[in-house]
């Protein structure tokens, strides 16, 4: 088979795949600043969803959507346990 490519040009978007790293970091700063912090493009993993428990325990509330999640910041410990799963966090 031969085929010709001829030059051309391309064009469009896509969207990088959200990651699990930086979304802990995001989790983690958000629930130290005061405000609100929206995380767009977040990560949906069980180390993710474990990073959200601990910083609804230690005082965000924190609201998830799809492909975002909105974290209503300042540190109030509840005093309950801890919960990291398996989350490097």
């Amino acid at each position: 088979m031969i085929v010709e490519v001829r030059p051309g040009r391309v064009d469009g978007a896509i969207r990088a795949p959200a990651s699990k790293s930086v979304m802990l970091r995001a989790v983690a700063a958000a629930l130290l600043a005061e405000g609100v912090t929206v995380i767009a493009n977040s990560s949906d993993c069980d180390d993710a969803r474990a990073a959200i428990r601990v910083a609804r325990t230690l005082g965000a509330s924190i609201e998830a959507g799809a492909g975002h999640v909105r974290v209503t910041g300042g540190l109030r410990p509840a005093g309950d346990p801890l919960d990291c799963g398996e989350s490097g966090l």
